[in-house]
């Protein structure tokens, strides 16, 4: 994971938000133009998504791992929360893009409602642990460059510089590895 902590932001953003973003316009395009069947364009969305979110997951995993073994004497932060609350919105994905092309037909949608009743509550947890995750690796890094347990509203920024991703990674890559290069020196 350490991969992630020493990618240049331009490198980060392609990973994480261009390459997917190209991918999904191509399924997009072929599904338009070529009339490609619907199981193939969720073939295709289902890999974009994996490798998206993948990709981001894995560098909040990476990031709130690293800053935890930085984190001053004192600070009380368990990264297995971290581990946890990235876990569970990955399992959701799984199931959904497990799910999801079962639910339609070449037809039409024959989508159950109540499957509404056990994707509503699922998804509003998977929702929490991933604001959650931003909380916790923002909150790491303001901590790690304070030398003190940081407070939300000095951690609030970085809180939306990371959930608006692909406009934070500019901002949050570059001091992440001014921070690698520091410990590795």
């Amino acid at each position: 994971m350490s991969f992630f902590l020493r990618l240049q932001p331009w490198a980060l953003f392609l990973l994480t938000f261009v390459l997917p973003f190209g991918v999904m316009m191509g399924g997009s395009m072929a599904l338009i133009l070529l009339q490609l069947q619907l199981p193939i364009f969720f073939a295709i969305y289902s890999c974009v998504m994996l490798l998206m979110l993948g990709s981001l997951f894995g560098w909040l995993w990476a990031l709130g791992a690293y800053l935890t073994r930085l984190l001053p004497a004192g600070t009380v932060a368990s990264v297995r929360w971290l581990h946890t609350a990235l876990t569970i919105p990955g399992l959701y994905i799984l199931l959904i893009l497990a799910v999801l092309p079962r639910g339609f037909s070449t037809t039409g949608s024959s989508f159950q409602p109540a499957w509404a009743l056990a994707i509503v509550p699922l998804h509003l947890l998977s929702m929490a642990c991933i604001f959650y995750s931003l909380y916790y690796v923002a909150r790491a890094l303001r901590s790690v460059e304070l030398q003190r347990q940081a407070q939300f509203s000095e951690c609030v920024g970085e809180f939306f510089l990371l959930w608006f991703y692909p406009v934070g990674i500019w901002f949050i890559q570059p001091r992440i590895n001014q921070l690698a290069d520091r410990t590795v020196s």
